[in-house]
């Protein structure tokens, strides 16, 4: 149907929201993002990321999310070697030569915010976060039209890979709403 194509309509009234889900995973990114740079783990190149996938080694970004996610001491430690150990991370990075209560207390932003407390607000193993993220809505609803638009393939069988575009084919018109 219409309403299958990833807009996300308020169940009851209709007009379109942001998920809390949805924003809560953009404010813990944004949150792993900032203890990555803070503490000198480096985002690797898509390509660099890939051939760890394929290898199944972790990049340093993966090795500090189930650091913070660890729960236990012992599996916190564990990472923290493991990314100490990482050859991606600079020489001078300063995650090198930190210990586990240095790491969890260190300050994000100089305002009182810590490592820990990214734990504490977006959820560990067997611990849930203290942050409740609720559905954003529009600002104002008396602007907001909702209009149906189309998407119209002519070449249907040649996008499924059956055959090659040729003119005898029928368009599909797919409708879908559009804010």
């Amino acid at each position: 149907s219409i309403l299958e194509t990833n807009i996300c309509l308020h169940r009851i009234y209709g007009f379109p929201i942001l998920p809390g889900s949805a924003l809560k995973g953009l404010a813990r990114t944004y949150g792993l993002f900032q203890i990555a740079e803070k503490l000198g783990v480096p985002p690797l190149p898509l390509d660099v990321c890939n051939e760890r996938k394929a290898n199944k080694i972790p990049t340093p970004l993966e090795k500090l999310e189930q650091y913070l996610l660890s729960e236990e001491d012992k599996d916190k430690n564990h990472w923290l070697e493991q990314l100490k150990k990482d050859d991606a991370l600079a020489v001078d990075a300063p995650l090198r030569q930190m210990n586990l209560k240095q790491m969890d207390e260190t300050e994000l932003n100089g305002k009182g915010i810590r490592v820990k407390d990214w734990r504490l607000i977006f959820g560990a193993m067997g611990q849930k976060g203290k942050v409740i993220f609720f559905d954003a809505i529009p600002g104002d609803l008396a602007d907001l039209t909702l209009d149906l638009d189309v998407m119209n393939p002519h070449y249907a069988p040649y996008y499924q890979g059956n055959e090659p575009p040729a003119d005898y084919h029928n368009p599909v018109p797919i409708f879908f709403l559009t804010i």
